[in-house]
């Protein structure tokens, strides 16, 4: 692939991350800054019993706006952001980047397909006529770890490179490995840590769109 058709890929992954932060603000303008980790909870709630105890009958259609939200906006932004950043990675020299491409991909889609099942579950526990389903939890855990596996993926060629690009793209390896550390410890015990998780991985995000910004062959110049 030419250089200029690198630099369109990588430009393309930059806007798509981007468009992640978009996404999230259109799902939390739906709820009150009271309720700002009020998804998060219920992603974690053991039964649909649950999730209805933790929704007031007023905030139930702000709930549902958000819901809705999530699964049309800020589900598809965050697949396409990590899919274009492993095509990003396939258009590389180096075959171990490949290889992560594909498990940056796979891993995001598993994750998208857990976060479509875990609003449908809240959705289910939170209708009229309430049926007996599965646990968001369930969803949630599913997500998480493919989540931020992926999120891992992505810091092997990320150190790869550092030594040639220097404080940037190490300082983004870092945010990107935390996070994923971070996020793996709060699905499986500490499941407060989770904003800190989600805070940690948009600073990387954000650090690796600039470098597609920036330096656009980032990846496709590493061995």
């Amino acid at each position: 692939m030419t250089t200029g058709n690198v630099r369109r890929v990588a430009h393309a992954a930059a806007i798509l991350v981007f468009a992640i932060a978009a996404a999230a603000a259109a799902v939390n303008r739906e709820l009150p800054a009271s309720e700002s980790n009020l998804l998060l909870e219920l992603e974690f709630a053991s039964t649909p019993q649950a999730v209805r105890a933790r929704v007031e009958p007023s905030m139930r259609d702000a709930v549902d706006r958000a819901q809705r939200a999530d699964s049309r906006f800020l589900i598809p932004a965050y697949w396409a952001a990590f899919v274009a950043a492993g095509i990003v990675l396939v258009v590389s020299r180096g075959s171990a980047n490949r290889r992560f491409a594909l498990a940056v991909m796979l891993l995001i889609t598993v994750a998208a397909a857990a976060d479509y099942g875990e609003n449908d579950a809240i959705g289910i526990a939170l209708s009229a006529a309430p049926a007996e389903g599965a646990a968001p939890l369930i969803w949630a855990r599913v997500k998480w770890v493919a989540f931020f596996l992926a999120t891992a993926a992505l810091v092997p060629p990320l150190v790869a490179a550092s030594r040639a690009r220097g404080t940037h793209a190490t300082l983004t390896a870092l945010c990107l490995a935390a996070a994923a550390v971070v996020g793996l410890a709060a699905t499986a015990v500490f499941t407060s840590a989770m904003p800190y998780a989600v805070m940690l991985l948009a600073l990387g995000l954000f650090g690796l769109a600039l470098l597609f910004l920036w330096n656009p062959e980032y990846f496709a110049t590493t061995s």
